[in-house]
């Protein structure tokens, strides 16, 4: 399976891009009182994408080596993923006053920033490494 590494990562690495974009499109139009954010056929897109994200998240876990594990580094990455899937779903949530999904909005932000910080540097600092 260790063949497979690149091509399943190539695949994780496009479908955050992918998940990211598409959650800031949604989230920025949604904000701004956009109808189509909500649309069913744009949900099921989103739910695709974090669908093969997780799935290639879960095949690297298996690949790679169990030291891998041992800096944190990857535990905090997963923590913060949890923290951000829920910012993100008050941010979407249209039931919530705008004000609090623009703050959730923002915070989701920052959380997928941090956690793209923690993927590059492989490091629990991330970008402040």
């Amino acid at each position: 399976m260790l063949e497979f590494y690149p091509h399943i990562r190539m695949v994780h690495i496009y479908a955050i891009s992918l998940s990211g974009l598409v959650f800031f499109l949604r989230g920025s139009f949604s904000i701004f009182g956009a109808s189509w954010p909500h649309l069913f056929a744009v949900r099921i897109l989103s739910y695709l994408i974090d669908t093969a994200l997780l799935t290639a998240a879960a095949m690297l876990w298996t690949i790679l080596p169990h030291e891998v594990f041992a800096t944190g580094w990857l535990s905090l990455k997963v923590a913060l993923v949890v923290v951000y899937i829920g910012f993100g779903f008050v941010a979407m949530r249209q039931k919530n006053s705008r004000d609090l999904r623009i703050i959730f909005f923002v915070l989701a932000a920052f959380i997928y920033a941090i956690i793209i910080g923690i993927a590059r540097t492989h490091s629990m600092a991330g970008w402040f490494g």
